[in-house]
């Protein structure tokens, strides 16, 4: 089971949870970076097709969240033409593998998607720091 909404509320809550950290005068918590629990296998962009494409195993429990920008214009003047984001929990031992897709017909037209590939212990826990699995860009 995922969710979808084509706005990402992920980015906000983890700037709310850096911020809210460094105003206490704490250091956000996060899982060990040599060990996130979770390795991305494959993972693609592709604005042609508009298709961000992912697979990944977890060998510990994590909330693994996907968030993917579709982009207008180059690295100078980009424009959002759209956001997706998916969710999950993935257990000990699971695979997951999914699709996020969009439209290829859109005005202005997509010249790029990016997506980044986050895991958490607890996505709850707003003192945690998102463990980030992969980048890609096409």
């Amino acid at each position: 089971m995922f969710t979808t909404t084509k706005t990402s509320t992920t980015a906000t809550a983890v700037a709310l949870a850096v911020a809210g950290a460094l105003l206490l005068g704490a250091a956000p918590a996060q899982a060990d970076p040599d060990a996130p629990g979770c390795a991305v296998t494959s993972a693609e962009a592709d604005h042609v097709h508009g298709v961000v494409v992912f697979d990944l195993r977890c060998d510990e429990p994590r909330d693994v969240v996907v968030d993917a920008t579709a982009w207008h214009g180059d690295a100078d003047d980009h424009q959002v033409v759209d956001t997706r984001t998916v969710t999950k929990h993935v257990g000990a031992g699971e695979r997951w593998s999914s699709a996020i897709a969009f439209a290829t017909d859109t005005d202005p037209s997509t010249d790029q998607i990016t997506a980044q590939v986050l895991s958490w212990i607890d996505q709850g826990d707003t003192q945690e720091r998102p463990a980030i699995l992969a980048t890609v860009a096409g």
